[in-house]
């Protein structure tokens, strides 16, 4: 006959941790959890009830002899006192704001990573890290990740505000990083990007204050919106490749950020790409055909040095990028072959000092640089053919403006609201400023002097 203990000597030994509480490991089930079949009916999902005000939360491996693989949509938004909750690998998917809500939630303890790494997750609020948790595998913080060889895209929301994970390293192969996989991982600061990697989508890295990277692949070209905005460690950022379209608000908020560059063909940057990047001060572009948004350097109050090299630029038509938003811009250096007219491009840019162009920029736009009171001279490139209605309004410093001879037409009042008139310097002769087609150039009573190649002609007011 087997013996067995007395229940009374049972009891005091796990009482006393002598024996496995064997109990406590058991997926006891909650009378406010409720599953219904899914897909083929060969596995379940489960939610909660409404009501559910436990602080921990054990999501079942099976349910009726049926593995539980998934987390139903909503399943368990808004339970106030949740701060635990753990994830079997049997689960597969995780439904559209199935943690929305839960606030108070800083755990979420697993027992396979690579179970982990499969799951689909609908929106971000489906990851129960989405509120700043920490991810334990068996009891132990995760904190260096390295993703699976066979990955070539990493999941949407993978790691979305995992507070515990401090390194990560992509495995070559992978080609997109996906929406929010890794946003508001706070602690997160070193990150292993793969040469392969062509696409890192919106808010992937966004708010990863800890986060420092100074160089991108030389394959990637898309950028998603907001993917690392927030990162507040960013000093530096180099990119090498060509067509790269950099989101809006792409790095807005890097309030450390001095320097970008990029080399490569037809980049475009999207509405407030910099915005906020407060310590930016230099900007460089090497490539053909750049297009950029509105506002894009929105906030950027340090700017001082923006060069754009290359054949091709496309600027927004009647706002520039630069305009008041740029108030500590001195140098800049624009690229050529620009047909487009860009109007108010530099208004505003009150200690713009130096301006150089590629050739045949041939437009100079209406108030161009208006109130850019520190420029004191300007050489238009060869190949420049139009200079608009008030290009140079308010520039009250301007002393010297050169023209080349390929220059057809003059707008009217280029000079209004400088007291003083610059001398102008002609590539040409006398006859071929007389064949300029011109407008009012100055004001009542008012005298320019202009220098050509045969000597000189004095204009006054046509009025």
């Amino acid at each position: 006959m087997k013996k067995t203990l007395p229940t009374r000597i049972l009891a005091f030994l796990l009482i006393l941790g002598m024996l496995p509480a064997f109990a406590a490991c058991s997926e006891k089930i909650p009378e406010e959890m409720e599953f219904q079949l899914v897909g083929d009916g060969s596995s379940y999902g489960v939610r909660m009830d409404e009501d559910y005000y436990l602080s921990e939360l054990v999501i079942p491996s099976k349910y009726k002899g049926k593995p539980v693989t998934e987390i139903l949509p909503e399943a368990i938004e808004s339970a106030p006192n949740l701060e635990k909750v753990v994830i079997p690998s049997s689960i597969e998917k995780i439904g559209e704001k199935a943690f929305s809500g839960c606030k108070e939630l800083d755990t979420v303890c697993i027992t396979d990573l690579e179970a982990w790494f499969a799951i689909e997750f609908e929106s971000d609020t489906s990851n129960p890290l989405f509120y700043g948790a920490d991810l334990l595998l068996n009891d132990e913080p995760v904190t260096s990740v390295t993703l699976p060889d066979d990955m070539t895209e990493v999941p949407d929301y993978l790691f979305r505000g995992c507070k515990s994970l401090t390194s990560v390293t992509v495995p070559e192969g992978v080609t997109s990083i996906g929406k929010s996989a890794f946003n508001a991982c706070t602690s997160l600061v070193t990150v292993k990007l793969p040469s392969s990697l062509k696409t890192v989508e919106a808010h992937a890295f966004g708010s990863c204050e800890k986060l420092k990277l100074e160089s991108l692949p030389a394959k990637l070209s898309q950028i998603g919106d907001h993917a690392f905005s927030h990162c507040t460690r960013f000093t530096a950022v180099e990119i090498s490749a060509r067509n790269v379209n950099i989101g809006r608000y792409a790095f807005a908020g890097c309030k450390k950020l001095t320097t970008f560059t990029l080399s490569g063909n037809n980049a475009h940057f999207a509405d407030y790409a910099f915005s906020g990047c407060e310590k930016l001060t230099t900007f460089t572009l090497t490539g053909d055909n750049a297009s950029f948004g509105d506002e894009v350097f929105d906030g950027c109050y340090g700017l001082t040095t923006v060069s754009i090299f290359g054949n091709g630029v496309h600027f927004p038509k009647n706002f520039g990028p630069f305009s008041y938003h740029s108030n500590a811009l001195t140098t800049v250096h624009l690229p050529g072959n620009v047909t487009d007219n860009y109007n108010k491009l530099f208004e505003g840019c009150s200690k713009l000092e130096s301006v150089t162009f590629g050739e045949n920029f041939e437009i100079i736009g209406r108030e161009m640089f208006k109130d850019c009171t520190s420029l004191q001279a300007i050489e238009l490139p060869a190949g420049a053919k139009v200079i608009e209605n008030f290009a140079f309004e308010g520039c009250t410093a301007l002393t010297k403006l050169y023209l080349p001879n390929s220059i057809t037409k003059i707008g009217s009042f280029l000079f209004s609201g400088c007291e003083t008139l610059p001398t102008v310097y002609f590539d040409g002769t006398k006859s071929e400023w007389n064949a300029i087609e011109k407008g009012d150039l100055i004001s009542y009573g008012d005298t320019l002097t202009v220098h050509c190649n045969n000597g000189t002609v004095t204009v006054t007011d046509t009025w």
